[in-house]
């Protein structure tokens, strides 16, 4: 997760999807003590938390998949 948020907001956005109850906790722990912010410059439209199996494989089905660049 953490090489997944670092890529995500410094590299370029990637989707992190979140599930379960330590994930979610640790997301509310990370926004709470400011370590992830938003901010213009730093959006965090990138993370999803998800409530279910079904939930993840909708997000799954949505993604974009085409290669960067059309290659």
């Amino acid at each position: 997760m953490t090489a997944a948020l670092y890529y995500a907001t410094t590299i370029r956005p990637v989707p992190v999807f979140l599930a379960g109850s330590a994930a979610l906790r640790l997301l509310a722990f990370l926004r709470q003590e400011k370590w992830l912010y938003e901010t213009p410059t730093r959006p965090l439209g990138f993370l999803t938390a998800v409530e279910s199996a079904d939930a993840f494989r909708t997000c799954l089905a949505t993604l974009d998949t085409d290669p960067i660049g059309g290659a």
